[in-house]
């Protein structure tokens, strides 16, 4: 299906035949929705367009009447596309050659990038595909004022735009004559346009009109001083002052050519699709210096953006940890960003860390389809579907990734971008030997810096006056750091806090220990050891135990917050002491009021923890990290959910020297929550792993609200499954042990506090989980409890959760009727209190029922009302359900006595 705007609005199918919409109220409801694509249209904006002055008393009722109509013209392949949302009406446009104006927009971006690469012949092909689109002036048959002053200036302006391109692509093929006629009739439309004057005047010259080139830079100069009474623009100027001087026509073609180059870098990128898009610029910061690697970024040059043709787009740098490979990595990207002007990513996979696991690849997939400007509600719902979403997105682009640190092949390869295009930058610890064999990846190995290298890397850091005449020891202290860039930035540091001692004195405390082993054991941890050693002796006390307990923080990154909780002191005092651990290098400001720790610093710390800490004074430092973050995930659940958690905070233990984050409103909330949720995962795994039972699954559920606000609902099932239910209770031993341990500590938790509605929740959990392990009969008395204590609280939401429960167990009791009524009363609870998802499931339960009972009809009814209500909320359970119905009537077909068929199924 396809429709058009640029004329009168317009409807053709899959074979070309095209149709009007006849009704001038069902075409503005069309025309709203094809210029807000893939985005629900509220009814009052709708009812805007359709009456601009008045609307009638029946304005939403005709609204849904003139959607209805418009979906028996689409026939029912496309119907569905235009569905309800969030109390409007969103068109789904699945590729923008559906949508001749998003067509025209690709068209335009296509076009520039082959204009920059040169291809001037194929950026005035696409133009003119473009071009092509319009059939009249856009939304001629939109009788609205107000709809057409807000939607025609844009079209317009892009078909401007695409018509100074055309003159464009044929001026720097020297195709002067081609494109004087379009420009003369563009500057008859639009005389006060100064840009195309200065190609006028290009074209003049270039047909060899030098004299009248110059006469008309006269006229112009005197029209704009007349009109505007401005000068012309630089542009014009410098192109008149050549003409002027007999400049050769190639030589006027290249400054003109430059200014092109640089309007177009400063212009702001169009692109096709249903989402805005702006350029991504997510490099972190450059480097401050980058010594000893000019050879291999001249390789990383030569190889992915020189001037010959190279068939490189991936390129690999390798080495040992510390080496520099990241440092690399930025520094030539923010060299090569230029050549990318539809922007650069960076993305850390994570897989060679102390704490969490790699980042799997459909994560990484997720996060970059967000920098690509892709809205999480257009995410498909499986991992194949959002790969393939990720290839559309960047195709025929001019990217530049650089993925880092990454584990093996097999992370990498599903992130690889499609076309010639775009170049990858993957930095790794390992060789990646499949990447290279099966990808076409280059490898650039890197070494330990040179002798030269070194030095001069020592010299730089601490200055030309303190290493002047101490040539050997700066050579010295090179070697036992083992010229790796990371052990030479740590010591320069610790040489550069103590002035006042001669280097010869620094290295001579080096001597005692030896001199480094870089790979001793194949560890590159163990490489630099000693040197992070001096660093952190000379630490205060205070410092030092703040860096101890930092390696407790399972995650990338912590908080001064979570640092002053885990180290017991005020959030002022742990600021502090983390500017103190920034300064000697051991942790860097990855974000204002942010700490990142390299991994090197972290095992160093890991281990200085075993060695000087107590176990008492390690499970306190724990358990205080756990209490920040439940606190503070409680808080933020507050503000994010209307219902409240089973977990209440007077439940969790009261440390005086612990002080959760409070949040303002919604955003503060969801803003904690994304930037610690891959500490939250990770500390519930740690809680597992170390028997803190109770911490664990009150992490797992109080962070679950956060999860589903940030769109990982994925994740939020894998948390509340795999890590709460399956890690507690195999971590126990026997299913019988765990159960018993889960039950006691929520509902001790919620009885400690008297919260009626906190023991119901804890019971029906404790129901659900044991009917998932089969006890069925324990779990009934459980959640019947549960239903005696909520009944009559007015909690409409969580009785439906009892209820729906109850349906669960007696329809594994084979209590079918008890099961249905049961389900009936939750999807009347759910609706009562807003909840339609939970509706939804309850009522696919309820078609499951009559499915295997040998009730088609019933299967049927139940199963689309569900489909419907998921199909209203845009949830991807909605395609199951489809399923479902579509084999029940395949069964229909195939067995007249299917029945008994559909009851085995």
């Amino acid at each position: 299906m396809r429709f058009g705007l640029l004329g009168p609005i317009e409807v053709a199918d899959d074979r070309g035949r095209r149709f009007t919409v006849p009704a001038a109220k069902q075409r503005a409801v069309l025309a709203c929705l094809l210029t807000r694509p893939n985005q629900s249209v509220s009814v009052p904006a709708l009812i805007d367009v359709l009456w601009e002055d008045a609307s009638p008393p029946s304005a939403r009722t005709a609204v849904l009447n003139y959607v209805t109509r418009l979906r028996k013209i689409l026939g029912p392949e496309v119907a569905p596309r235009l569905r309800t949302e969030n109390g409007g009406y969103l068109l789904e446009i699945r590729d923008d050659v559906e949508a001749d104006h998003l067509h025209a927009d690709a068209l335009e971006s296509r076009a520039r990038r082959a204009l920059a690469l040169g291809d001037c012949a194929e950026a005035g092909t696409l133009v003119g595909q473009a071009l092509e689109l319009w059939r009249g002036e856009p939304l001629q048959d939109i009788d609205c004022d107000r709809f057409h002053g807000e939607h025609a200036p844009a079209l317009d302006g892009l078909r401007l735009r695409l018509a100074e391109l055309r003159i464009d692509a044929s001026l720097c093929a020297a195709r002067f004559d081609q494109a004087m006629p379009w420009i003369t009739d563009l500057i008859a439309r639009h005389p006060l346009r100064e840009p195309l004057y200065a190609r006028q005047l290009l074209t003049l010259y270039g047909c060899g009109h030098r004299v009248e080139a110059l006469a008309h830079y006269r006229r112009v100069r005197a029209l704009l001083r007349d009109e505007l009474g401005v000068e012309p623009s630089q542009v014009l100027r410098e192109l008149h002052e050549l003409v002027l001087h007999d400049a050769p026509v190639a030589d006027v073609l290249d400054a003109w050519r430059k200014t092109q180059h640089a309007a177009s870098a400063a212009r702001p990128l169009h692109r096709s699709g249903s989402w805005p898009v702006t350029p991504p610029l997510q490099l972190p910061s450059a480097p401050r210096m980058v010594i000893g690697r000019d050879s291999e970024l001249l390789e990383l040059t030569r190889m992915m953006a020189g001037v010959e043709r190279s068939d490189c787009r991936v390129a690999l740098l390798v080495g040992p940890a510390g080496v520099g490979k990241t440092t690399v990595a930025l520094a030539w990207a923010h060299s090569a960003a230029p050549l990318f002007p539809e922007g650069q990513l960076y993305l850390d996979l994570n897989g060679f860390t102390a704490h969490g696991r790699p980042l799997a690849p459909d994560a990484a997939v997720s996060i970059l389809l967000d920098c690509l400007g892709v809205p999480a509600g257009l995410h498909p719902a499986t991992p194949e579907g959002r790969a393939a979403l990720y290839r559309s997105t960047v195709a025929d682009r001019r990217l530049l990734f650089v993925f880092d640190n990454a584990r093996d092949a097999d992370q990498v390869r599903p992130l690889l971008p499609p076309g010639d295009s775009c170049r990858t930058l993957v930095t790794s610890r390992s060789a990646l030997a499949g990447l290279v064999a099966l990808d076409g990846a280059e490898p650039i190995p890197l070494a330990p810096l040179s002798e030269e290298g070194a030095r001069d890397l020592l010299t730089r850091r601490l200055g030309a006056l303190r290493t002047a005449g101490h040539g050997a020891a700066v050579a010295l202290l090179a070697e036992r750091c083992g010229r790796l860039p990371l052990a030479l930035a740590v010591a320069a540091a610790r040489a550069a806090s103590m002035p006042h001692i001669p280097l010869e004195a620094l290295v001579a405390q080096l001597g005692g220990h030896g001199a480094l082993d870089l790979f001793d054991g194949g560890d590159a941890a163990s490489s630099v050891r000693e040197v992070l050693s001096w660093s952190y002796r000379l630490l205060s006390a205070e410092a030092a135990r703040m860096l101890r307990f930092l390696s407790l923080q399972p995650g990338p990154e912590i908080s001064v917050p979570a640092a002053a909780a885990v180290a017991g002191v005020a959030s002022s005092a742990a600021a502090t002491l983390l500017a103190e651990l920034a300064a000697m290098s051991l942790t860097t400001e990855a974000a204002p009021g942010r700490h990142a720790m390299h991994n090197l610093v972290r095992a160093f710390a890991a281990e200085l923890v075993e060695r000087e800490e107590t176990e008492d004074e390690v499970r306190a430092a724990t358990h205080r990290l756990l209490d920040y973050y439940l606190r503070s995930s409680i808080a933020a659940d507050r503000v994010l959910c209307t219902s409240p958690l089973p977990i209440e905070l007077d439940c969790v233990g009261v440390r005086p020297d612990v002080r959760s984050d409070g949040f303002a409103n919604r955003a503060a909330a969801t803003a904690w929550f994304h930037a610690e949720h891959e500490v939250l995962a990770n500390l519930v795994a740690e809680a597992v792993a170390c028997g803190y039972d109770t911490s664990a699954w009150q992490l797992a559920c109080a962070q679950s609200t956060g999860l589903l606000w940030l769109g990982r609902w994925r994740e939020r099932g894998d948390t509340v499954r795999r890590r709460l239910i399956g890690g507690v209770l195999s971590s126990e031993g026997e299913h019988e042990l765990g159960t018993t341990h889960l039950q006691r500590c929520r509902r001790a938790g919620a009885r400690a506090t008297g919260n009626q509605l906190g023991q119901a929740e804890a019971l029906n959990s404790m129901g659900y989980v044991l009917a998932q392990y089969g006890d069925l009969r324990q779990a009934l008395a459980h959640c019947r409890e549960a239903a005696e204590l909520v009944q009559g609280l007015g909690a409409r939401n969580l009785e439906g959760h009892v209820r729906d429960s109850l349906g669960f167990i007696h329809h594994g009791l084979g209590d079918y009727s008890s099961a249905i009524d049961c389900y009936d009363t939750a999807i009347d609870l759910f609706e009562g209190a807003g909840n339609s998802f939970q509706a939804a499931v309850s009522l696919a339960r309820v078609g499951e029922i009559h499915a295997q009972t040998g009730d088609p009809a019933g299967a049927r009814g139940a199963w689309r009302a569900a489909m419907e209500l998921f199909r209203d909320l845009a949830r991807p359970e909605a395609d199951s359900v489809e399923a479902r119905l579509a084999a029940l009537e395949l069964l229909a077909a195939i067995s007249p006595r299917y029945d008994r068929v559909v009851a085995r199924q």
